[in-house]
């Protein structure tokens, strides 16, 4: 019985870090690890070193950004999401105000993005 519950424990971490690999959903990484992939990431830098681009937000955000797919995506405390193309070169693709203060972390699952205000809690999708 322990061993079928052992192989099981191992299916259900391949599966997610095959779900995940290309995704970083938030603070610490897909699997709350504090690791990507890859190699050759620089371990020091400043406002002039080693930084291909900087945005900086209108104002104090809080929570963890969110990379998916080739976007990256940041929320500040008014409520203004930022959709930013994950590449070398900057792009800013989208403003989005959901007018209402937050402090918490976008969440993606089935094809929406769930955000969490001091009032409420959205659901944002594709129509």
């Amino acid at each position: 019985m322990q061993t079928i519950f052992v192989r099981c424990q191992a299916v259900f971490i391949f599966l997610n870090v095959a779900l995940f690999a290309e995704n970083w959903p938030g603070w610490r990484g897909p699997l709350g690890t504090k690791k990507a992939e890859g190699e050759n990431y620089p371990i020091t830098w400043s406002r002039d070193k080693n930084v291909r681009w900087r945005f900086d937000l209108p104002e104090r955000g809080n929570s963890s950004a969110v990379l998916w797919g080739d976007q990256l995506y940041a929320i500040n405390q008014s409520g203004d999401a930022f959709v930013l193309r994950a590449a070398p070169k900057f792009e800013l693709l989208a403003t989005n105000a959901l007018g209402e203060k937050t402090q918490s972390p976008m969440a993606f699952a089935g094809g929406d993005i769930f955000v969490r205000s001091y009032k409420s809690l959205w659901c944002i999708s594709v129509k």
